[in-house]
């Protein structure tokens, strides 16, 4: 059965549920709550007359009335005070000594009703617990306070969707959001503003040291300059970010050409290499390597030619492989030498028909004496790639007269050098070391740096080569002396297979000062990239002085220590010209690395 009602503030007319009858809820018009009323029972006829009778009935006689009073001791005199039971709670002077008192309440023994509990806390206070009714009893506790979401669930009331309201909501949340991500993005800029402006000074101090007749930087130390200021730009994401740091490769490139010193030649490999990077991000492939072919051209000596076209091809093979034989062609060396390292490092890193393609386009070269044609030198790589490839290998020229005519034994030693490469480049180490087991201490050394390399790169933990080098570097000085590019080499297979110790005595034995430092430069980059913390300053002085590999290792470390603490800056100060012209371009790059 329903309840039918109308609203008592706005008259709207309600239908509701017989059982709450006597609850409260909100109208669904007006939304004031209001106390929804019992249904009115019919009357009954057989009461009609009980009711007349009680309404004309006498009056019953009024109860006597009994005079109730309270009984306590004063709590100043201690004697017994008995006072009007209207007087509860209230002050009264003591009859006796004539002091006010409080009249105490008095106590109702009256039965304990669950429903009638007295409540904790100011009256007007909001309770945390409601009594409970005890178990299967049926409680009124709730009636006149059932919840809206009660009422929403019984069907009393039905609740409005209010969109406008939603749609507040979302504007809040949505502007609160973004003026958080503004705040948040106005600090980052700031910070990169305030830093990239100081990052962009110390920069402009190190390149203005290069300049000039006053300036007293060799050409490697400027160019450690140059060659921070076109990572620098390269980093800076800037529209004109590619142009300024060809110009500064340009420039470090220039500077080094100028150099007579093995060391020139040494950071023209690196900065080979640095250029590489910029292909296929900054610099579309084709533009990277002309920059790349412009800076090996400058290198002197064929051996660094040499290991330059290794480490370039290696790189390239890794990552844009048809591009490595175009720029090894474009690269002259006698007897297709650099053509030869390129197709073997192609094979070598599984691209075997780049490879093969460009050791069908090597010949050997010839020397025209205006004559007849004079046969080139046998070369390893050319008899290592025949080896691989299982061509014929080039023979040795002739010495001497037709009656006494017998090979070359430059050429000899070079097939023998080339055969044990091969036979590694194909997995018989075995093989390769019992061939260098019959040469001299010099030929023996540089084939087993040769295996060293091949035997690292298929398996970091092969040290085998790389410690039979090093055995052979401490025993035969003479042999360091004689090939100071395979004694660099052999530092830098040291460090990459974490030896050291023994890295830093074979760089001692270098006695070219330039690729000492560059030898001893590569222990150094090792050393600071474990290092946890601050780094040692003396750290850099483990580095033969007034080299360029000097000033490299104090960009470094000045680069390493102001990322992590840019207060470290004030130290560079105090540096040499040279090493603070270095370390400033490292403050700069420091200070870059803070902002990304």
């Amino acid at each position: 059965m329903a309840i039918k009602f109308s609203c008592p503030n706005c008259g709207k007319a309600l239908v509701v549920k017989d059982q709450l009858a006597g609850k409260r809820g909100a109208c669904s018009g007006c939304k004031k709550v209001i106390t929804i009323p019992f249904p009115i029972a019919e009357a009954h006829h057989e009461n009609v007359e009980a009711m007349a009778m009680q309404a004309f009935a006498d009056q019953p006689a009024a109860a006597p009335i009994e005079t109730k009073t309270i009984e306590f001791k004063c709590p100043m005199c201690d004697e017994k005070v008995q006072v009007p039971a209207d007087l509860e709670g209230k002050q009264t002077p003591c009859p006796e000594c004539r002091r006010i008192v409080k009249v105490p309440l008095q106590v109702k023994n009256e039965p304990r009703d669950w429903r009638n509990l007295k409540q904790r806390g100011p009256s007007g206070a909001r309770q945390s617990v409601e009594p409970q009714a005890p178990e299967g009893a049926w409680s009124t506790a709730s009636i006149g306070g059932v919840s809206r979401q009660t009422l929403l669930e019984t069907g009393a009331i039905v609740e409005e969707a209010d969109p406008e309201a939603k749609r507040r909501f979302w504007i809040r949340v949505t502007t609160g959001a973004a003026v958080v991500i503004f705040l948040a993005l106005a600090g980052i800029g700031t910070y990169k503003f305030l830093t990239g402006g100081k990052a962009d000074k110390y920069l402009e101090r190190a390149l203005e040291m290069t300049k000039g007749e006053s300036s007293k930087l060799t050409p490697e130390q400027a160019a450690v300059v140059h060659w921070a200021a076109a990572q620098y730009h390269a980093r800076s994401r800037n529209p004109d970010a590619a142009q300024k740091a060809l110009d500064e490769y340009g420039q470090a490139r220039a500077a080094l050409a100028k150099a007579t010193s093995l060391e020139g030649d040494a950071m023209l490999i690196d900065l080979a290499l640095d250029q590489l990077e910029l292909g296929g991000g900054l610099l579309d492939w084709t533009k990277a390597l002309l920059a790349v072919r412009q800076t090996l051209d400058p290198i002197h000596a064929p051996e660094a030619r040499a290991e330059a076209v290794r480490q370039v091809t290696r790189r390239l093979a890794a990552n844009e492989p048809r591009a490595a034989p175009g720029l090894a062609g474009k690269l002259s060396g006698s007897g297709g030498e650099l053509t030869a390292i390129a197709a073997l490092e192609l094979i070598r890193s599984g691209n075997r028909k780049e490879g093969q393609s460009l050791a069908d386009s090597a010949a050997p070269a010839s020397a025209d004496n205006g004559k007849t044609q004079k046969k080139a030198p046998v070369r390893p790589s050319a008899v290592a790639l025949a080896v691989v490839l299982g061509r014929d290998e080039p023979k040795p020229r002739s010495t001497g007269s037709k009656e006494e005519e017998k090979p070359d034994s430059d050429d000899v030693e070079s097939i023998l050098l080339g055969r044990a490469e091969g036979l590694a480049h194909k997995g018989d180490f075995a093989g390769a070391r019992a061939l260098l087991g019959r040469a001299r201490p010099a030929i023996r050394l540089r084939g087993l740096v040769a295996l060293a390399d091949i035997a690292l790169e298929a398996s970091a933990g092969d040290l085998a080569d790389v410690t039979a080098a090093l055995d052979l570097a401490e025993s035969e000085a003479k042999a360091v002396a004689e090939l100071p590019w395979t004694s660099l080499r052999l530092t830098q297979l040291a460090v990459a297979a974490g030896m050291m110790d023994r890295a830093s005595r074979t760089a001692g034995q270098i006695p070219d000062a330039g690729l000492k430092g560059q030898a001893q430069l590569a222990i150094f980059r090792s050393r600071l990239a474990s290092t946890k913390g601050a780094a040692d300053e003396a750290l850099a002085a483990s580095v033969t002085e007034s080299t360029g590999a000097a000033a490299q290792a104090h960009q470094v470390l000045a680069r390493h220590e102001v990322a992590r603490d840019t207060s470290w800056a004030k130290i560079v100060e105090a540096w040499s010209e040279a090493d603070r012209a270095a370390g400033l371009a490292g403050v700069a790059l420091g200070l870059q690395d803070r902002r990304k």
